[in-house]
């Protein structure tokens, strides 16, 4: 991914100047970074459909997103406080198989 890309992939004008503030502040200290290694993970599933690696629906996007959030925070908040939130991960593992795989699963 190139800087040139980046505005078709981060619409939010705060959040592109502090992305490109924190790649100049990387690059000035001679790290030598992607631009992913500083997207959320939702830009990430975002840029990967953009270019067409994985196909989903926004929808799924937000599935995954907010299934990663509640495992990334899970020791600030409960992972599973009910039969619902099983319910919500199994069918989160499905949606991942399938992007793993390339395939329907169960």
């Amino acid at each position: 991914m190139t800087d040139a890309v980046l505005p078709e992939l981060i619409r939010n004008v705060e959040r592109l100047t502090d992305l490109r503030a924190k790649m100049a502040r990387l690059q000035n200290r001679g790290a030598n970074r992607d631009w992913v290694t500083l997207m959320y993970f939702r830009e990430i599933l975002d840029a990967a459909v953009h270019f067409g690696t994985i196909s989903l629906e926004v929808r799924q996007i937000e599935k995954l997103s907010a299934a990663r959030n509640r495992v990334a925070h899970a020791a600030a908040d409960e992972l599973v406080e009910s039969h619902g939130d099983v319910r919500k991960l199994c069918r989160v593992r499905c949606l991942c198989m399938d992007i793993l795989l390339g395939e329907e699963t169960a």
